[in-house]
């Protein structure tokens, strides 16, 4: 069985080159945006907490903060904060669990900034809660998995991606061997069933190894190389759709937190027609955040940013970090959508190239450039499209668009 690609065109390997490396920047954006996020969401958390809690909170996010020097002990890393979360969820005893962290590697609790008392001591805190602080300190954890996970996945994608890229553009591309690698960067369960789904187009999940009947299988229905490009097209789309669902959780959190403001604000006897019309504006603008096409939460915000003049110091001082961590949520939605819209660009354009065995035509690289400035909807993603594709026009941006809130 032949298992080789056809060689790619000139003018499809420059232009696989140039969209990976628009997506590689874009897909940073969305990761700085995530963990600016979990640190508005913990800098607000911290204001309802105890001064204990808040700390042992603090301490544990730093496990997940992205950081070369830690990618070696990621893993264990993170199976200690899915334990936290169990024992606190299940009220356990501190006791019951200081003995096994004691068997994690010290150069692992060394390279995560956390020493093991420390970590005993803040597992204490947290096993230790009232019913009442738990359901605060829950969803705070939770969000921590969703900024660690969202930001793998976005990872692992972009070195599918580069392994895929780099491989179909040599001359001696193999079907089987790109299989392997790519599937080889896969890390978990979810990510395998979704690769499974639409690039195998096998309705099971396989563990770490494909078995070779199944390789052979795929090889054989490939109707050509850009087939294997569409496929992993769709796998990725569904990788951000999934993390986009997943999403909600922080959403959630944030809606809490108003609540919890606003239970604050009346008891201080703070509260007036100004301050109930902003709570409710508030609500409103969470309850659209994970719903595409923003243009109502956008007046709504804007409403709340000529009112928010009006209002008290004290009042203004609580709600503007609110306000801040809701546009980093509405940021976060519309980068995964938009980098999901600029593969099925990658995916259209590409086919077209397919017979084009010159260089990257400068008409394409124009059309490309200004699909692209289209999709985006934020001046930081212009500005990497721009800084790529020069020849893409300039669009003119109503003030309206991105509110400023901070």
């Amino acid at each position: 069985m032949d298992y080789s690609l056809s060689q790619v065109s000139t003018g499809q390997r420059q232009f696989d080159q140039l969209l990976l490396n628009i997506f590689d920047e874009l897909s940073g954006e969305l990761i700085h945006t995530v963990q600016s996020a979990t640190h508005q969401i913990l800098d607000n958390s911290s204001r309802f907490l105890e001064a204990d809690v808040s700390s042992a909170i603090q301490d544990f996010h730093s496990l997940y903060e992205k950081n070369i020097e830690l990618d070696t002990f990621k893993e264990s890393i993170s199976q200690n904060v899915d334990e936290i979360i169990h024992y606190v969820q299940q009220g356990g005893q501190a006791t019951e669990k200081i003995p096994d962290l004691a068997t994690i590697n010290p150069a692992q609790l060394e390279a995560s900034r956390l020493s093991l008392s420390h970590m005993q001591r803040d597992l204490e805190t947290l096993v230790k809660l009232e019913d009442a602080m738990k359901e605060k300190v829950l969803p705070i954890l939770h969000n921590m998995q969703f900024e660690d996970q969202l930001s793998a996945n976005i990872l692992i994608i972009k070195d599918a991606w580069k392994i895929f890229v780099k491989k179909t553009d040599s001359n001696n591309s193999s079907a089987e061997f790109i299989l392997k690698d790519v599937y080889n960067t896969l890390c978990s369960e979810k990510l395998r069933g979704i690769f499974c789904t639409h690039v195998l187009h096998q309705n099971k999940t396989f563990g770490i190894d494909i078995p070779p009947a199944v390789i052979k299988r795929f090889v054989s229905s490939l109707s050509d190389e850009n087939d294997f490009f569409n496929r992993m097209q769709y796998f990725c789309a569904d990788v951000l759709n999934w993390n986009t669902d997943d999403a909600a959780g922080s959403v959630e959190l944030i809606f809490e937190i108003i609540s919890t403001v606003e239970q604050e604000i009346a008891t201080a006897g703070l509260a007036s027609e100004i301050t109930d019309e902003i709570f409710f504006g508030l609500k409103d603008v969470v309850n659209c955040l994970n719903i595409r096409g923003k243009q109502a939460s956008k007046k709504i915000v804007h409403s709340l940013l000529k009112n928010r003049a009006s209002l008290d110091k004290t009042v203004r001082e609580l709600i503007q970090p609110i306000m801040i961590a809701m546009q980093f949520q509405d940021r976060i939605r519309q980068n995964m959508e938009n980098l999901s819209e600029t593969m099925a660009v990658w995916q259209k354009s590409r086919l077209a190239l397919l017979n084009n065995r010159g260089e990257l035509p400068a008409s394409v690289r124009c059309q490309v450039g200004e699909e692209l400035m289209e999709i985006m909807s934020m001046e930081t993603e212009r500005a990497v499209v721009k800084k790529h594709l020069p020849e893409a026009p300039d669009l003119q941006v109503s003030s309206g668009d991105e509110p400023e809130l901070f």
